[in-house]
């Protein structure tokens, strides 16, 4: 009797956790979020072996914390070059709020945005790679991350071209500057000769 007993109140709390993991699950099935890349245009270009990369934009929909865990992007996309994650600074989002991050190559010491590329050295002028970007996500509670909910996923598309190698380009003086330039040299030519036809003529 006793061991009929524990055996019915080990199967009625089994089944009481596995109904309130259902439930919590359930909770968060209907919360959503967003997220483009910055420029949300996402087209970039670069010449053979420069990096390249995206910001991001991330809304949350939703009254729960959105607790972002990860971004990739297709796996054939090695293949162009190294693809690197390690910008991306994971951010918690609060409800129905956006987080934006902008991509800034010049600001190596702390750059963050979402994704950056390297392409490969061999490529020719003109090759694209366009595939997707992927954010993992979940939403709990609190910003504690307390009773969160499954992961779910959202992509974005990118497009990403090989430029043609360039130079510096060399700064050129306006017009107006070249103008301005002559006629304070001719002004100053003829006063110098008009001291000098003087000077001889004492």
């Amino acid at each position: 009797m006793l061991r009929n007993l524990l055996t019915y109140s080990f199967a009625l709390s089994f089944l009481l956790l596995a109904v309130a993991g259902r439930a919590r699950a359930d909770r968060f099935a209907a919360d959503t979020f967003t997220f483009t890349t910055q420029p949300a245009s996402t087209i970039t270009s670069g010449p053979p072996g420069s990096t390249i990369g995206w910001g991001y934009s991330i809304t949350n929909n939703a009254a729960d914390y959105l607790n972002v865990i990860d971004v990739y992007s297709d796996p054939f996309l090695a293949t162009y070059g190294t693809p690197d994650a390690s910008i991306f600074d994971v951010p918690l989002v609060g409800p129905t709020l956006t987080m934006t991050e902008s991509y800034d190559p010049t600001n190596t010491s702390n750059m963050f945005g979402l994704f950056q590329f390297t392409w490969d050295p061999t490529w020719s002028a003109g090759t694209t790679v366009t595939g997707d970007f992927f954010v993992e996500a979940q939403f709990c509670d609190s910003a504690a991350l307390t009773n969160c909910g499954s992961v779910v996923t959202d992509s974005w598309g990118y497009t990403a071209t090989v430029s043609s190698a360039s130079g510096t380009p060399i700064p050129e003086p306006s017009p107006m500057l070249l103008l301005l330039s002559g006629l304070s040299g001719i002004g100053l030519g003829l006063r110098r000769r008009q001291r000098f036809s003087g000077w001889r003529a004492v």
